[in-house]
């Protein structure tokens, strides 16, 4: 981008002359107002400051992030932003070209290109490009522009023709309501299918796609806060909570309620109170293993949120057991652990595992020990990383950053233990750097990209096969119904008509 004596941007579409001229714009770019330019000017801003903080793809991102954090006077996670939008410059120069010399995208626009654009493998880089071009060229002149997130499906679109690995999730362009309706889509093809006589043996397959898909799902990031600001001495508690949690606190509330004959806000207190009884039911976790006699042994208990239980309060909790659960090692296809391997490792581990770490298993991720490698993907041996319960255990997110950045490495024996070592000042991938912030637990922005092309890829495997086999469910029960049609003597209009 050039920059004239005063530091301002300008080329050959900054004065709305030349080149600009000649092609159609946007309501923004033409409209004559003083603040029109001034917003285009904070547009064309906002991509100089994502050149500068572009990293270099063997950076440190946790050292890039604390660096920009503190120059720029923002958070970590605006800086993140940045970092993406000037990826996606780099890779996309024709579309950087045009966005800086107009000033056509708001920060927020370009956020969510970067963070889509990111995943897309180079060879799929031009095809890419061209469509895009397309979105950020109005069809007449004076066309309002597009708000992010009509834009980001125009964008998901022309992803997933070119680049289908890489297809935005659409829990991140349409929210919650796409996962929804797709769940609601696989109850409706099977229920229909079962009305028209097709084995249950086609549904469970199925069942099974949905289950694997729909099972180590993103979910909702929960949180608690408090607002005291209000100046009549009101405070404001909001708490946003996953769906089936959110059920269960409402359930104990009108449990409550109904029992003391109140409203929601009288039961909540008395609940937190302990002044009423309610059932509920918490998860304990516990590894069954035989003693020397062959026996149960006395194995610990583990209480998600509150930890490994004491002996005196594991056989109290112990007694109140109502449902068993047995969960054992297993190993699935593809990257993402099935939710019962989730389960199973959490209550194995109980904390994080690396030594001296006690962050609770919930809150940790799941880890590959040996690392996972796809088909045909570099690296893949002898030895190749599955994703078996005795390949998986608990870490916590800063120790799981330093075993990807290689400082630190760990092999599983054949009875459990993990042994670690460490490396030295002198090894390690950022050893021979001039980085000030290198160091303990760190990764780069090259190995966080391909983390996450990995995760996307998977996602979209799993959305594609089952898609596959609701349109298979959907013909069985087709030609299931056409055939009960014709053998009751229907007509043949009748035999036409689809299921569902």
């Amino acid at each position: 981008m050039n920059l004239d004596s005063d530091g301002e941007p300008g080329g050959r579409f900054g004065g709305g002359s030349g080149d600009f001229a000649s092609v159609n714009r946007f309501s923004h770019e033409a409209d004559v107002h003083p603040l029109a330019e001034v917003s285009r000017q904070i547009n064309r801003m906002h991509m100089v400051i994502a050149r500068q903080v572009e990293p270099p793809p063997d950076g440190d991102v946790e050292a890039h992030l604390a660096y920009w954090s503190a120059v720029l006077g923002i958070s970590r996670a605006e800086v993140s932003k940045y970092m993406d939008i000037g990826f996606m410059m780099s890779r996309f120069p024709r579309l950087a070209e045009v966005c800086e010399e107009r000033g056509i995208l708001p920060l927020a626009h370009l956020a969510m290109l970067g963070r889509h654009t990111r995943p897309i493998a180079d060879a799929a880089l031009a095809r890419v490009e061209e469509d895009l071009l397309g979105v950020v060229t109005p069809v007449g002149d004076g066309e309002v522009l597009r708000g992010v997130r009509s834009l980001a499906m125009r964008v998901q679109r022309i992803i997933d023709e070119h680049a289908p690995e890489a297809r935005p999730r659409d829990v991140e362009v349409e929210g919650s309501g796409a996962d929804m309706r797709l769940a609601g889509e696989v109850a409706d093809v099977i229920e229909q299918a079962d009305r028209a006589g097709v084995s249950d043996a086609e549904a469970q397959e199925v069942r099974e796609a949905a289950f694997d898909y729909f099972g180590d799902r993103a979910t909702v990031r929960e949180s608690f806060s408090v607002d005291d600001r209000d100046a009549v001495g009101a405070t404001v508690i909001t708490a946003v909570l996953e769906r089936d949690h959110a059920v269960e606190v409402v359930a104990i509330v009108d449990a409550v309620a109904r029992e003391l004959k109140v409203g929601r806000t009288q039961a909540f207190l008395a609940a937190l109170r302990g002044g009423c009884d309610v059932q509920v039911n918490l998860d304990l976790r516990r590894v069954l293993a035989p003693d020397g006699s062959g026996e149960p042994a006395d194995t610990p208990v583990w209480l998600a949120g509150a930890g490994w239980l004491s002996p005196l309060a594991k056989e109290s909790w112990m007694r109140r057991v109502s449902t068993l659960r047995v969960l054992g090692d297993s190993e699935v296809e593809g990257y993402a652990p099935s939710p019962p391997q989730r389960a199973f490792v959490q209550a194995r581990d109980g904390v994080c595992s690396f030594p001296g770490c006690d962050v609770p298993a919930e809150k940790c991720d799941i880890d590959h020990i040996v690392e996972f490698e796809t088909e045909g993907g570099e690296g893949a041996g002898e030895n190749p990383g599955k994703t078996s319960t005795d390949n998986l255990h608990c870490l916590c997110r800063k120790h799981h950053n330093l075993k990807t950045a290689g400082i630190a490495r760990v092999v599983r024996r054949d009875d459990g233990v993990e042994e670690w070592t460490f490396l030295s000042k002198d090894e390690g991938p950022f050893a021979e750097t001039d980085k000030a912030h290198t160091g303990h637990g760190r990764y780069t922005f090259e190995s966080q990209t391909v983390k996450k092309s990995q995760a996307l890829a998977e996602y979209n495997r799993k959305l594609r096969e089952l898609k596959e086999e609701l349109a298979r469910l959907v013909e069985k029960a087709r030609l299931a119904a056409g055939k009960a049609t014709q053998e009751g003597g229907g007509s043949s209009e009748d035999a036409d008509d689809p299921p569902f």
